[in-house]
This record gives structure tokens, C-alpha cells and sequence, in this order.
């Protein structure tokens, strides 16, 4: 029994998460956790640790409804970008979407925890990934004078599932790019071939203006810093890594969870 317990508690803070992003609320989702583990351990002996994940899932959705989780939904502003979108979500699209994305159930299961036909579940699925597609995609305008390097950043962007709008090589292109496609976030290297701080002068230019985002990828750090002496500024060194610019980028458009 010992050791059973040891294995709820294992999925405890998983539960924890889970409910946070259904609701919003921190408060709201460990009342719905407790309840659920009072009603899970009624019958201890029913319990078996190889199921005990699917099982504690599967019996907090049968002590909440769609309607209680509605009712208690809260979207703050303190949220980051994608828990907003996501529980702006209808519930059975945004359980669907957390179930299989987030806490990887497989379609089957996940569709047993949500107590749905399996058919309705993966409706549910693919209209609440469509939706966050299509909220969450950016427009990235890229500044670079390397050819095969804006060619790389724009791969990955792209892979990151956001719309390469307009690239630029040079102060006044990018100037009249940035004019034209009002992106939500700009990449720009700070050395361009007129001028040792062309991109940064182009990007301070418009960020608050449009209100859009700025990632300096550059080789040189420290000269941005010393330019803007700014806390906020973000920044990808070169060359760049994948990981390192999806972490940056998330943060830039608010994705990063909290």
C-alpha cells in the first residue's frame, strides 16, 4: 500500500499542472485535485500502480463537469500568450488538446479520460490544435546580410510554425519592410553592410511604434548591450542554435508557460 501511495504522489504535481491549465486558477485547480484524490482513495484496493496515471486523470473529470471548469475558467494577463489562448479554448477542445500535447495519452486513452466516443474526442482535437495554429503564428520579419544565414533563420522559423513575412540585407529595406508588413517580431543582426549598428538602429526605430518584439542575433552581445542598456533586450547569439532561438522566441511572443 506504501508503495501505491508513493506512485499518487508521483502524479500529484502532474495533476496539479494539468488542472491549473484547464482553469486558470492555481487555487481552483488543487480544490479540484483534492476532491479528486479523496474520491480515488475510497477504494484503495481497487488501485493498481501500473494505471494509477490514467486512473487519477481519468477520476478528476469524474468529479468535475465541462460546466464547472467553464464557470471557473480565469484568463489572466499574468498568463503567458499560449495559456491564454489555450483556455480561451472551448473545455472539451482545450482537454483534448492537454491531454494528448501536453501530458501525451494516447488518443484512446485520453479519449476514455475525457469520457467521449472516440470519434467526438479527435473532432475536439484537431479543431482545438487548428485553433491555436492559427492564433498563435507570427508574422517574423528577418534583417540579415548573410544570404545562407537568413536563409537558415527563416528554415527555422517556419519550422517553429510562424510566416517569414519580409527579409532585408540593409538599413532602408528593412525600414520599409518593417513599414509594410507591421510584423509581431523582428530577428535582426546588428552589423549590416552600411553600418556596424544599421540593425539596431532600424529596429528601436519601429518597436515601439508597432509594437513589436525585437531578437538581436548577432555575434556581438556586447555591443548591443552597451547600445541599448536595457534589461529586457533579447538577444540569440551566432551562430545560432535551434533550441536556443525557439527558447527566445517564445518568450518574445509571450509562449513561454509559467
Amino acid at each position: 500500500m506504501t508503495e501505491l501511495y508513493d506512485a499518487v504522489l508521483d502524479v500529484v504535481p502532474r495533476l496539479r499542472r494539468y488542472a491549473r491549465l484547464l482553469t486558470g486558477s492555481s487555487e481552483v485547480a488543487d480544490d479540484y485535485v483534492q476532491v479528486g484524490l479523496e474520491r480515488l482513495l475510497e477504494t484503495p484496493r481497487a488501485l493498481e500502480r501500473s494505471t494509477i496515471t490514467f486512473d487519477m486523470f481519468h477520476t478528476l473529470h469524474r468529479v468535475i463537469s465541462d460546466n464547472e471548469i467553464r464557470l471557473d475558467t480565469t484568463i489572466s494577463s499574468k498568463l503567458s500568450r499560449l495559456e491564454q489562448e489555450l483556455l480561451a479554448l472551448p473545455v472539451a477542445q482545450r482537454r483534448a488538446v492537454q491531454l494528448v500535447t501536453i501530458e501525451k495519452f494516447s488518443h484512446a486513452e485520453a479519449a476514455r479520460i475525457s469520457g467521449q466516443p472516440i470519434e467526438a474526442f479527435m473532432e475536439c482535437l484537431t479543431a482545438g490544435r487548428a485553433q491555436l495554429r492559427r492564433n498563435l503564428t507570427a508574422s517574423v520579419f528577418i534583417i540579415e546580410d548573410e544570404l545562407l544565414v537568413a536563409l537558415d533563420i527563416s528554415q527555422l522559423v517556419e519550422e517553429f510554425g510562424h510566416n517569414v513575412c519580409g527579409t532585408a540585407s540593409r538599413s532602408g529595406d528593412a525600414i520599409r519592410g518593417i513599414e509594410s508588413c507591421r510584423p509581431s517580431l523582428v530577428l535582426a543582426d546588428v552589423q549590416l553592410g552600411d553600418s556596424e549598428a544599421a540593425g539596431i538602429d532600424a529596429c528601436e526605430r519601429f518597436r515601439d511604434r508597432y509594437d513589436m518584439e525585437v531578437i538581436y542575433v548577432t555575434g556581438h552581445p556586447d555591443r548591443v548591450q552597451r547600445a541599448l542598456k536595457r534589461e529586457d533586450v533579447l538577444i540569440v547569439p551566432k551562430p545560432v542554435e535551434r533550441e536556443t532561438l525557439r527558447l527566445v522566441m517564445g518568450r518574445a511572443l509571450g509562449l513561454a508557460a509559467a
